[in-house]
């Protein structure tokens, strides 16, 4: 973009595509299992990543990891394996299991305005994530 006298005043990039794949992603919204998404003060805490088949991540208090398959936008992630420290907030130990939960259930993904969305078959939004 050029000022009156034809300065520069602005150049426009565009942004690298966001993949699945190679991108941290930080929680934002979770299942509560009662159909809604809920956010709260812990939520951002929880982290994934997916590199070449593995899940890695950390769901607040405790590490994750599981493999994973792709097929275009359909996921299938394996059993989570999770490490067992204990959490003296009740709140990040519930929230922990509910993301355990709803990777089990997750079989599709779409990214759109640098979010992560990962739903069921149903199409229940299981886990809603951004980019780190």
């Amino acid at each position: 973009m050029l000022d009156a006298e034809r300065q520069m005043l602005l150049i426009f990039k565009n942004l690298p595509v966001l993949t699945l794949e190679q991108t941290t992603w930080q929680m934002i919204g979770i299942n509560n299992g009662k159909g809604g998404v809920l956010s709260s003060a812990q939520t951002g805490k929880a982290s994934l990543q997916f590199i070449d088949g593995k899940l890695q991540g950390n769901s607040c208090c405790n590490s994750l990891t599981a493999s994973y398959q792709l097929n275009g936008t359909a996921i299938t992630i394996g059993p989570v394996i999770s490490t067992r420290k204990f959490c003296t907030d009740n709140d990040l130990m519930v929230q922990e299991q509910q993301l355990l939960q709803e990777l089990t259930k997750v079989t599709r993904y779409e990214i759109r305005a640098n979010q992560l969305r990962v739903v069921d078959a149903n199409g229940a939004l299981m886990l809603n994530l951004k980019q780190r």
